[in-house]
C-alpha cells in the first residue's frame, strides 16, 4: 500500500489522540485501528514520546541522512568512488 504524506501525518495525529485516548491499547490494536504494522506503530510511539505533547512538528517524516564518507572505508576508497563518480558524470 502505497501512502502520500498527507495521509501519513494524518494517520500518525490519529495514533497520537488514540494513544491518549486508550493508554491501555497495545500496538496490535493501534496498528489494527489505523491499518498500518505494528514496528511503524512502536516507531511513532517512541518518537513522541520523545517530543512535547503538544509538537505538530514531530508528525512529520524525517528524510534519511546522506553519508558520503562511511568511517568503515579506507581514504583510498572514498578517493576512488568519488573519482568514478566524476567520470560518470563528464560522460
Amino acid at each position: 500500500m502505497v501512502f502520500d504524506e498527507t495521509e501519513l501525518v494524518s494517520d500518525r495525529s490519529k495514533l497520537r489522540t488514540l494513544r491518549q485516548a486508550y493508554p491501555d491499547w497495545s500496538f496490535g490494536k493501534l496498528a489494527r485501528e489505523l491499518g498500518h504494522c505494528r514496528g511503524w506503530v512502536k516507531k511513532w510511539l517512541r518518537r513522541f514520546t520523545a517530543a512535547a505533547p503538544d509538537d505538530q512538528l514531530v508528525l512529520l517524516s524525517v528524510p534519511m541522512s546522506l553519508t558520503l564518507n562511511h568511517p568503515n572505508l579506507q581514504p583510498c576508497c572514498s578517493t576512488g568512488c568519488l573519482s568514478l563518480e566524476n567520470i560518470h558524470l563528464r560522460t
